[in-house]
């Protein structure tokens, strides 16, 4: 009898085993990769989804980090545009959409989520 070796996983490893963050971490690189028009980057991230890059490579790229950098300044913009209410919401369907996830996953719910009320981050305004 041999053992069958599992394949190695990028997101995986790189979030240290947390299947929730891998799963949330593949859908993020997923969904950058689906909105670049650079085809290198693009392979790039194809590469890691599929275990044929590591994460730390792609972490490392200049063109990926200037990717990820429009995206965050974005996202930033966005966030600063929004009202108190508006990101408590936003983060309430983060927590439920991670929630979710991980009954689908068959784990227990967190056991400390981070807070979104009066003294959560969704109250915070961005630097």
């Amino acid at each position: 009898m041999t053992d069958a070796t599992p394949e190695h996983d990028p997101v995986l490893a790189f979030t240290g085993g947390d299947r929730v963050e891998a799963e949330q971490l593949r859908r993020s690189l997923e969904a950058i990769r689906d909105h670049l028009g650079d085809e290198r980057v693009t392979g790039r991230i194809e590469a890691v989804l599929a275990g044929r890059g590591s994460m730390r490579e792609l972490t490392r790229d200049p063109a990926f980090l200037g990717e990820l950098g429009k995206g965050m300044d974005a996202f930033s913009a966005q966030w600063a545009r929004m009202s108190p209410g508006e990101r408590a919401e936003l983060a309430r369907q983060g927590q439920e959409s991670t929630d979710i996830m991980r009954e689908a996953m068959g784990m227990p719910p967190e056991a400390d989520p981070a807070p979104i009320g009066e003294f959560g981050p969704a109250l915070t305004d961005p630097e």
